[in-house]
């Protein structure tokens, strides 16, 4: 667990912390620093999209002196996007955001969508060979013309279509898979992140408040197919 000096807590109205990973030049081991900064007035950073990946096995990452545990998953990520000569500003939301902060989660998930459209590039990191390969199959469609598509994004799409992108997707915490795509979807949802609750609850308030929105009973299908 990270020193609780690590994190101090998040003053303006669009904070965020960014992550600066310094180059492989600077050592062998992964390191970097936490740099507090606000959407509306921020250098220029890139967003990492990825996996979070089996718990098991974690690898220490130097942040400001202080150890925190990351994912082999995250870490295979940033060895291989880390620069040779230059340090790399990144926002990743494992480390940026403090994850023993329920207040901070709920916030910070509510500014998602501005944090992914503000950054310069987006990282999209699928694993190594085998299981990169794997995830891009995943996305792909075939149409009737024979001709293969992969399914990238979600902004413009409504809510249930990205749960269904995501159906399958890993995820350390199961409300993220609701969580992650609110701020991504074309339709309002009257659903507030809320990491003091069960995951249990949250699906099932949710579920009723996308049913009394839709006036539709859809959301069904992602567990039954097609209702007639």
């Amino acid at each position: 667990m990270p020193d609780k000096k690590l994190y101090e807590p998040l003053q303006d109205r669009a904070p965020i912390r960014l992550f600066q990973l310094r180059s492989r030049k600077e050592g062998s081991y992964l390191q970097g620093r936490l740099l507090d900064s606000n959407l509306a007035d921020c250098q220029a950073y890139e967003a990492i999209s990825y996996v979070w990946g089996s718990e098991a096995d974690k690898i220490a990452l130097d942040c400001d002196g202080s150890q925190v545990l990351i994912t082999q998953n995250l870490a295979a990520a940033l060895r291989r996007i880390r620069l040779p000569e230059a340090n790399r500003v990144l926002w990743i939301d494992s480390i940026c955001v403090n994850q023993n902060d329920v207040l901070e989660k709920n916030h910070q998930v509510r500014l998602m969508s501005q944090i992914y459209r503000k950054a310069s590039s987006m990282l999209i990191w699928l694993g190594e060979e085998r299981e990169r390969r794997r995830r891009i199959e995943s996305l792909c469609f075939m149409t009737a013309d024979d001709e293969v598509y992969i399914q990238i994004g979600g902004l413009g799409r409504c809510l249930l279509s990205l749960l269904k992108l995501r159906r399958g997707a890993g995820c350390k915490d199961p409300r993220d898979l609701l969580y992650s795509v609110l701020g991504a979807a074309a339709d309002e949802m009257p659903i507030e992140p809320d990491y003091g609750r069960s995951f249990e609850y949250v699906y099932a308030t949710s579920t009723a408040q996308i049913i009394s929105t839709t006036g539709s009973l859809n959301i069904f299908n992602q567990l039954y197919g097609e209702i007639e």
